[in-house]
Formats: structure tokens, sequence, C-alpha cells
């Protein structure tokens, strides 16, 4: 296998595969690290399943050296490859509706890309995936003392806080509010309130979860909820106190 010195790291794009691994983007071509040499720097072999010998030494960040592809360039697979990378990342790191992230990383995408493309639903799964191995393993309290809000469910998505009140672990009736002041404010403008108070989904170390709705656009929506083991008699007297 033979090596020639090139120059081309003013184009070269780094994605993350499926499994995490690093892919590096050159001249059309895909690469995925094969090794790491004893003189600091690494190599990399072609991704095409089809026996290529192709091989780029890079040093620094910087690519030295490359050998002969059996193939020719594929840019258009390539940027399909950041676009799924795109939707990955989106899916980790944001909140957008699954139809939301598809599009915005789509946007803009050439004739001949598009058909590298996964199908649209293909793309739906593999966000639910990426955000399900996203989720933290929260452990299950067994009685009320054991509650403690993580930090990262402590806020909404825009920053406000989420927990307005909690009675505190040493309350054996303990009650736990969540909304934020906004909604708090929405309720307070609004003059039809939709009270309900449900069991079925109440977590079993409580007795209900109580919501508040109010009319927007004539639309019930929900803005406050109160996880509770006390019972429905119980709660205005709380709810007044609070």
């Amino acid at each position: 296998m033979q090596f020639e010195n090139i120059s081309c790291t003013s184009n070269m794009e780094k994605i993350e595969s499926q499994k995490g691994k690093t892919i590096i983007l050159v001249e059309g071509y895909r690469y995925r690290k094969d090794r790491a040499n004893a003189d600091g720097s690494t190599t990399w072999r072609c991704c095409k399943k089809d026996g290529c010998r192709g091989r780029m030494k890079m040093l620094n960040d910087h690519v030295v050296s490359s050998s002969e592809h059996n193939h020719a360039p594929d840019p258009a697979k390539n940027e399909a490859a950041k676009v799924v990378s795109a939707i990955r990342k989106r899916a980790a790191e944001g909140v957008e509706k699954p139809r939301q992230v598809i599009q915005q990383a789509r946007a803009g995408i050439s004739m001949e890309v598009a058909p590298h493309l996964p199908a649209y639903v293909a793309s739906q799964r593999a966000i639910e995936r990426q955000r399900k191995r996203n989720q933290l393993p929260y452990p299950t309290p067994q009685n009320v003392a054991e509650i403690t809000v993580p930090e990262p469910l402590q806020t909404t998505t825009r920053g406000d806080n989420f927990v307005l009140w909690d009675s505190g672990p040493t309350d054996v009736y303990r009650m736990m509010m969540f909304g934020t002041m906004e909604n708090i404010n929405r309720l307070q403008r609004n003059e039809h309130w939709f009270v309900d108070g449900t069991f079925r989904v109440a977590p079993a170390i409580f007795y209900q979860v109580f919501t508040l709705h109010a009319l927007i656009d004539t639309r019930q929506c929900p803005w406050f909820i109160a996880s509770s083991r006390i019972k429905p008699k119980q709660h205005i007297s709380e709810f007044s106190r609070n």
C-alpha cells in the first residue's frame, strides 16, 4: 500500500456515527479510525464495505498522507451522512418534535443528496431511539421521604423554575406542586378554571394527582399539577395555605 502526501485539511469535516464514533469526511470519502501509531499519528480507513483499502494518516488533526481507493468519491453521500448526524445530534440535545428535527436538518439539501437519505419513518424511529438512550436512569423512590427532584427536572426547557412548592421529605403527607409563575399568572387572568383529581396515573406512593386547567384559545390547557398523599377534602386548605 503506497501513501502519498496530500494537503486537504481545509475541507475536512468530522461527524459522529450511530455508535458515537468519529467519522472524517475528506474529498468525498468517509473514514473511520483504524489505529493509533507510535509516532502520535492515527490511521483511518475507508468506510466503504467492498474491500476498499483506502487509508489516511493524520497528525494533530492534519491529514499528512493517504492511499488510493478502489472507487470514486461520493460527495452526495457525505452530505447525506452529515444530515443524518445532525438529526441524531438535535435529537439528543433538543426538545423539538421529530418532524421539526427532520425538516430543519433536511432544509436546503440538493436533489443529488436526497436519494441517499433514510426514509422519514426511519429517521423518526432513530430520533426516538436516541432520546430513549439519553434518558437518565433516575432511581424509583419507595416512599415520599426518598423523593429528590433531579436538577434537570427542576426547570422547564425555557429555564423557568418548575417546582413551585414542596412540603418536604419529613412530611408524611407530602405534597409537591409543579408549574411556573407564568402559569400561575395565566390562571389568575383566566375566568374559567377546570379542576381534576385523578388516581389512576398517580405514582404508587401518592394518593392522587391534582391538576388545574384553564381555557386558552378555546382549548383546555393544564397550568398547575400537584402530587399528594392527602385526600381531596384536604386540598382546599393546603392550596389556600401555600
